[in-house]
């Protein structure tokens, strides 16, 4: 066998085994959307502070429209969920060619990234639980596409300046992805599991 078929052989074999660790991680975090009381879809699993990353104006003002309880929003179960599965999606693209959302959340909260004071921009839509739902399908479909396709020099491809993770190895970014989904996942559930108190 030539070397590259064995680098390809050796990746597919690394892809199943991971592909088997994202399943069980994505069908806890899909668990969680599923048990979610609608009285606490919105409710927030810990209190979001001013000193957060990203949650206030460089500046300390901005446009002025920024509130202690505005920014409560950004650790509100859902939007958690969704944070979750738009960068299962994004982490799971080895920065060839392009890739965008999904054309249903398209332009949601992660798109619209950072405002021009530092500070992330706060929800412009809410998504229902039907739709976090549909988007785990499409997360879980995308993770075994990838993963059952993984080449040996795709996995050495290092992502490029100005991505979240710049210089990191594709193979990696997806022990990145996996440890992500496993921590929100595991956030959703224990905040069920205690009985949807909000932590300090």
């Amino acid at each position: 066998m030539e070397p590259a078929a064995r680098g390809n052989r050796s990746a597919a074999d690394w892809g199943s085994k991971r592909l088997m660790e994202f399943q069980a991680a994505i069908d806890r975090l899909e668990q969680s959307l599923v048990e979610c009381p609608e009285q606490h879809w919105d409710s927030r699993l810990w209190v979001v502070k001013r000193s957060d990353p990203w949650m206030w104006p460089q500046d300390g003002v901005g446009d002025g429209t920024r509130t202690e309880e505005a920014i409560q929003v950004f650790s509100s179960f859902w939007l958690i969920a969704y944070h979750c599965l738009f960068f299962l999606d994004l982490y799971l693209w080895d920065c060839t060619g392009r890739w965008s959302t999904p054309p249903e959340f398209a332009n949601g909260p992660e798109d619209q990234g950072i405002d021009g004071h530092g500070a992330a921009r706060l929800p412009n839509v809410r998504y229902s639980r039907a739709e976090l739902l549909g988007y785990v399908s499409y997360g879980r479909a995308r993770a075994r596409e990838v993963l059952t396709n993984l080449r040996d020099s795709q996995l050495r491809r290092r992502c490029p300046g100005w991505h979240p993770h710049a210089g990191k190895t594709f193979k990696a970014l997806l022990y990145v992805n996996l440890k992500h989904v496993r921590e929100h996942a595991g956030q959703l559930a224990d905040f069920l599991a205690a009985g949807a108190v909000t932590r300090p």
